[in-house]
């Protein structure tokens, strides 16, 4: 057994050069499939009502059966109708930068910001703002963000930049630190972490606060499932020790065992909570499967 003292093996950021224009064009396309109704419910990612208030240009990637034709034929500009949802509601997501975030590879706190910044994305694009958190306390003063424009992205992805995963704490936090939050209303709001020593029971107390809450749970590989044989690589993120272990076939099985139970502890607990969504994820994944899949049933 090896051990390192003070040591995250995943704790930044960093986006490939691409990154931007890649969330752009993920955006723009999941939101015309959602407008079809093709998939994911056809619903807004930050729903409520639609009454109908005004218009916004077209941009690339919409509908046409969103642009109100009647208007081009009288302005010769496309206009999309924007409803009350639309001209309203804010997306809350809150990301958990705690020090279990800097596990991997893939790190999760990479991905976690990824899956944030495609979420922001895909508001702006169904018309919607957006604000992000972060958690824990430590991060206080970099902790929020409204977005609420396209070239306000540059601005986020400067801010996950700058935050680097440490400290104590979870994605339950935000509950108890954040007050628009915890008042919840107006917008669908989204805690993406890992969920280390969390438990399901404060979701499901603020199950009924106006507005769904979707729990976005990012696992490293090795978190969901240890290989039949080799070392493992693990890290003790409170005291900041690495470890590569060998660890016998019988307590891998009991691992198994152990994650199942966990993850079927909180689908059970949230089963009965209205307006609740968990969805579990592994850090491999890429950020475009993860936003799928936690919409798929939204």
């Amino acid at each position: 057994m090896a051990a390192k003292a003070n040591f995250l093996p995943y704790p930044r950021v960093v986006f490939a050069s691409d990154f931007l224009a890649r969330i752009e064009r993920f955006s723009a396309e999941l939101a015309a499939a959602r407008a079809r109704g093709d998939e994911f419910g056809g619903r807004a990612v930050a729903a409520g009502g639609h009454d109908f208030v005004g218009y916004r240009p077209y941009h690339a990637g919409d509908d046409p059966r969103l642009v109100d034709w009647s208007a081009y034929a009288r302005l010769d500009r496309a206009l999309v109708r924007i409803t009350r949802r639309e001209a309203g509601e804010r997306l809350l997501v809150c990301v958990d930068a705690s020090a279990s975030m800097g596990a991997g590879p893939p790190g999760k706190w990479q991905r976690a910001a990824e899956v944030a910044c495609a979420l922001v994305a895909l508001a702006l694009r169904e018309g919607s703002t957006a604000r992000i958190c972060i958690t824990p306390a430590e991060h206080s003063g970099l902790r929020s963000l409204m977005v609420d424009k396209p070239a306000r992205l540059v601005d986020l992805l400067n801010l996950f930049t700058r935050i680097q995963a440490g400290g104590r704490g979870g994605g339950a936090e935000v509950l108890r630190d954040d007050p628009e939050f915890a008042r919840g209303g107006g917008g669908a709001r989204f805690v993406i972490s890992d969920f280390s020593a969390c438990d399901p029971e404060p979701f499901r107390a603020h199950a009924q606060r106006g507005s769904d809450l979707n729990l976005i749970r990012i696992l490293a590989p090795h978190e969901l499932g240890l290989a039949p044989d080799g070392p493992v690589d693990w890290f003790d993120p409170e005291r900041g020790e690495h470890l590569e272990l060998e660890v016998e076939t019988g307590v891998r099985a009991r691992y198994a065992v152990l994650l199942a139970a966990e993850l079927e502890r909180w689908r059970t607990a949230l089963a009965t909570a209205l307006g609740v969504r968990h969805s579990v994820h592994s850090s491999a994944e890429p950020f475009e499967d993860i936003v799928r899949g936690s919409l798929a049933r939204c």
